[in-house]
């Protein structure tokens, strides 16, 4: 799983605990989802997700640079996923 991250401004080091927070949960929240639903199982370790974190919005989304057909399916469950991460992190 590789995570981009997006960023038009320096993070400040006080900053920068929080944005990583937000991206180890990420990890572990979205590994977790892919492990329950099989019809992800593509790659070993998940390494062919990819994900774009904007870091200033604190928002996560599947990048483009996802292979079809895992990038249209994570795509369509999104909502579902997203709803439950931004829960946890407000």
């Amino acid at each position: 799983m590789k995570v981009i991250w997006h960023s038009d401004a320096q993070v400040s080091n006080s900053d920068f605990s929080h944005k990583l927070e937000i991206e180890y949960d990420f990890r572990k929240r979205m590994t977790r989802f892919l492990m329950q639903n099989p019809s992800f199982d593509c790659c070993e370790y998940y390494e062919c997700f990819v994900f774009d974190y904007f870091v200033q919005e604190e928002k996560i989304l599947v990048s483009q640079k996802t292979p079809e057909p895992y990038y249209s399916k994570l795509n369509s469950t999104w909502h579902l996923f997203d709803q439950d991460f931004l829960k946890k992190i407000s």
